[in-house]
């Protein structure tokens, strides 16, 4: 086994943490890795390392706020280009982009109706995973390492990803995830 792209540490950090001199449990710990690595990303809401996103929408809710769009992934890093019904709009004339909002705010002279065709391009997530959510991995993959024989009803990603119970999580691990977590207001 190896670490999935989205592992939020690494092997290494692991067995100093747990201070583990030897491969014998490196599958393990691999395989633990990337399922809280998984969890955490379903936790919050979205996933943590930088990666490049396309969406495509057709139409979107025009409310009091007039016509905006957010995209979806966090943090944006940068937006690549929007394109409406094939056309490529321009940052200019078209749209205003606040990028800690990874809000688009489009002009007035623009004409929307609910069943255009956009396609938004852009990258957004951390170029570095934040020290603190690495830490939460490597006291998640340790506690569930340490306590194996107790909590371990899966071995694979998806099954930890799963079995991870937020409510049972302690309370400075959930505190630190709540911090990043995005909670939809729908």
């Amino acid at each position: 086994m190896s670490l999935n792209s989205n592992a939020l540490t690494t092997l290494d950090s692991v067995k100093s943490f747990l201070e583990i001199n030897n491969t014998d449990y490196d599958t393990l710990l691999e395989t633990l890795i990337n399922g809280i690595s998984l969890f955490i990303e379903n936790y919050i809401g979205y996933p943590i390392k930088q990666a490049s996103y396309t969406e495509n929408v057709k139409g979107f809710e025009i409310n009091q706020m007039g016509k905006q769009y957010f995209l979806k992934k966090k943090p944006v890093q940068s937006l690549t280009s929007i394109t409406k019904e094939g056309t490529t709009l321009t940052s200019d004339d078209d749209y205003l982009f606040i990028k800690s909002q990874g809000r688009i705010i489009f002009s007035d002279s623009l004409d929307i109706d609910d069943e255009d065709d956009f396609v938004f391009t852009y990258s957004a997530g951390y170029s570095e995973v934040p020290s603190d959510l690495k830490m939460v991995c490597e006291q998640l993959v340790s506690m569930f390492f340490k306590h194996r024989d107790l909590s371990m009803t899966s071995t694979n990603t998806q099954g930890i990803a799963k079995s991870v119970d937020p409510s049972k999580l302690p309370q400075v691990v959930k505190r630190t995830l709540d911090l990043y977590r995005r909670v939809s207001l729908r």
